[in-house]
């Protein structure tokens, strides 16, 4: 099927052949275009686009933008090895295409494939620089020896608002009533010449990111000081995480190996002890359940919306306890890791290292949050064999017990709980 950027490019370089024209009807073809028009005429509106291409241009320019007091900065980056998964996003398997700025008024697109140097930025280091998710930027400028030493997160400054990090797509449109379609967001961003709408795409997103700024710079204005208090926190640990990610985690892909070698032996015991031709299939599965299983141990067993034997995988998993089902249990809970944490998990391998995609705040509690991979929720046990530090290095590991229930008795100031504490109970 003709994907739209595939259509951009061919209605690109053959912009009269009609049957490239009429293709163009197709729904998904369609809808993207009307995005793409929309947000066209939301950019003339607000700013006007300017693309640099040169060093010279790019180094002049600068030195205006360094007189301005705040700045709104994004980039889009071209894969370096697209057959991996983290292609792209890892600041070792990307390049920094292009680098958008905002001031309110103009957006400025450095396409940095043509400029072929980042020192035209070093006036703007300085400045007040705002993007949203900043740690994605931040790890790619670290990545190239560049620090902003005044980087702001509109994501952030949501998050003490929201009880989640909310994305650039969902916060533009709720507070600035623009459909942002992100189609483009996994574009080729390494193509020789970028097309108008992918350009158009990159501009958006920094001017999203000013015009945010200036809504939740008035809403901590106008709130109480514990907001901006909870954001300047939330904010410094920008760069430190940066820091930490770009180490990555080593991982013993030998050992690795041999689990997973382990795992599959288990698993084939588990599938000869209930004899199914398809493991995966859910009919199989309540079929045997329903022969394998006493009348009490069907009864008491968890039902879909229509009334059948549940077979999901939470079920599966948490019935090891039952004699009867534990190997179906026990082929499901190894299956499940074999497909988390096998093949998978080691196509994310970058030099013998994971590198996770950690979030500041990222879970509602306010604990980081983390995934591709996520390395919090790893198997237990002999799996965390597979982590092992560089050599005369150790890991040394922590918990805050009873961290979220400590805080909530210091905020609510709750006497029982507080006391407890104190008596170590």
């Amino acid at each position: 099927m003709l994907d739209y950027e595939t259509w951009l490019e061919m209605r690109r370089l053959t912009p009269q052949d009609q049957e490239i024209m009429q293709s163009g009807s197709l729904k998904t073809i369609r809808h993207a275009e009307a995005n793409a028009a929309h947000l066209r005429q939301w950019l003339a509106e607000r700013v006007s686009l300017h693309v640099i291409d040169n060093f010279d241009d790019a180094h002049k320019l600068a030195a205006e933008l360094a007189g301005c007091k705040r700045l709104a900065l994004d980039i889009e980056t071209a894969k370096i090895d697209p057959g991996h998964p983290q292609s792209g996003l890892n600041p070792k398997l990307s390049r920094i295409r292009l680098i958008q700025y905002c001031n309110g008024t103009d957006c400025f697109l450095f396409d940095q494939f043509k400029i072929d140097s980042l020192d035209w930025i070093n006036p703007l280091l300085d400045i007040e620089t705002v993007a949203h998710n900043a740690l994605f930027e931040a790890s790619h400028f670290l990545h190239q020896g560049i620090i902003f030493n005044n980087l702001h997160d509109t994501m952030l400054m949501g998050r003490v608002f929201f009880d989640e990090n909310r994305a650039l797509k969902d916060l533009a449109e709720e507070a600035l009533d623009l459909k942002l379609d992100k189609t483009l967001q996994v574009s080729n961003w390494g193509r020789p010449e970028l097309l108008q709408e992918q350009l158009e795409y990159g501009a958006a997103d920094a001017v999203v990111a000013f015009e945010l700024v200036n809504i939740f710079d008035q809403w901590l204005e106008e709130n109480e000081s514990h907001y901006r208090n909870a954001y300047q926190f939330l904010r410094s640990l920008i760069y430190p995480l940066a820091r930490q990610a770009s180490h990555g985690v080593p991982f013993d892909e030998e050992y690795h190996n041999q689990i997973i070698a382990w795992w599959e032996q288990a698993r084939d015991i588990a599938l000869s002890q209930i004899s199914l031709a398809n493991p995966n299939s859910a009919k199989q599965k309540q079929a045997w359940l329903e022969e394998t299983l006493t009348e009490e141990e069907l009864f008491d067993w968890p039902l879909t919306a229509k009334g059948n034997l549940s077979t999901n995988r939470e079920t599966l998993e948490k019935a090891h306890h039952i004699p009867a089902a534990a190997p179906l249990a026990e082929h499901t809970t190894i299956s499940s890791r074999l497909s988390n944490f096998g093949a998978k998990l080691k196509a994310q391998l970058v030099d013998g290292r994971l590198y996770p995609g950690y979030q500041i705040a990222g879970m509602v509690t306010g604990r980081f949050g983390c995934r591709n991979p996520n390395i919090q929720n790893m198997p237990r046990s002999e799996f965390k064999q597979c982590f092992r530090a560089p050599e005369g290095f150790v890991f040394v590991t922590g918990d805050l017990s009873q961290i979220e229930l400590r805080v909530a008795g210091i905020l609510s100031e709750d006497d029982v709980i507080n006391e407890a504490y104190r008596n170590g109970e």
